[in-house]
């Protein structure tokens, strides 16, 4: 039987721990779908199958992510689309390339524990080339060309004063349990201006609030503003069927989980509304 993720992640750790030499090392690819099929494919957000690379997610790698310039990207995506999942990825990726001998932040969220779990997928991603790695830690991870990636809690203390910063992901960004998340993404801006960071900002949406919200709302940003919507972003995962079912079936609000819209609940008084033009809606 096949070891499960959690399995994986264990043996990964043990062996990092260990006195283990470990010396040969891996020619990764510099092409993204190639170095998806070394380190393993990714898997179906519900089978946990492997999946290959959706050609949606394929083509926002290609759209969104430069390897020769600044990236600025803000993500409003439908959830159980792979989405986290592939913006890690392309961390663990250009680990190797544009972002090496930097520092990757990786910020999922306010609570320590949504942290620590989220790291441990991205940690995962190095089972097949656990040769590449130097040091590791419950939210800290040394690559041998000097790369460094860190977990860190959505709080101004942890996130200022940071330098040589390669990338800041910060994950469901609108759904971070913050009284006022303005100072977080004040913290953040100037890091990005001084060391011209990439940074993606990804999210289902949670109502018309937060800076998540006004970046997207906000005709002047400089910010990217892909919008993938269940039918759009899961379309190879799921049969249309299922992506009707998922909506239909949903406890939560389903206009803000599968269909991108910023309402404040499934009686909300902003009703079934569409934002389309640029957006990337599947309908």
């Amino acid at each position: 039987m096949k070891p499960s993720l959690q399995d994986e992640i264990e043996e990964l750790r043990n062996r990092i721990g260990s006195n283990e030499s470990i010396t040969e090392q891996t020619i990764i690819p510099a092409d993204f779908i190639e170095f998806n099929k070394l380190i393993g494919l990714p898997r179906h957000p519900k089978t946990m199958r492997e999946h290959p690379i959706t050609n949606i997610q394929n083509t926002f790698i290609q759209t969104y992510c430069h390897d020769d310039r600044q990236d600025k990207v803000h993500l409003n995506k439908a959830r159980q689309c792979g989405w986290t999942e592939l913006i890690l990825r392309r961390l663990a990726h250009q680990s190797f390339f544009k972002y090496k001998g930097k520092k990757i932040i990786i910020i999922p969220g306010t609570r320590q524990q949504t942290t620590k779990e989220i790291f441990e997928r991205f940690l995962g991603l190095f089972t097949n080339i656990r040769n590449e790695i130097k040091e590791s830690g419950s939210l800290y991870l040394k690559l041998n060309n000097g790369t460094e990636i860190y977990g860190q809690p959505a709080n101004v203390e942890a996130i200022t004063g940071w330098t040589k910063i390669g990338c800041i992901f910060m994950d469901e960004a609108a759904k971070w349990n913050l009284t006022e998340d303005q100072p977080v993404l004040n913290a953040i801006m100037p890091i990005v201006r001084t060391n011209k960071s990439d940074i993606f900002m990804i999210s289902t949406p949670k109502g018309p609030r937060g800076f998540f919200y006004h970046i997207e709302m906000d005709r002047e940003s400089s910010f990217a503003k892909p919008v993938y919507d269940i039918h759009a972003g899961g379309q190879e995962l799921y049969t249309n069927e299922e992506r009707m079912e998922m909506i239909n079936s949903s406890e939560e609000d389903p206009n803000q989980e599968y269909l991108n819209q910023y309402t404040t609940g499934r009686n909300s008084i902003f009703g079934n509304m569409f934002t389309v033009g640029e957006h990337e809606l599947g309908w």
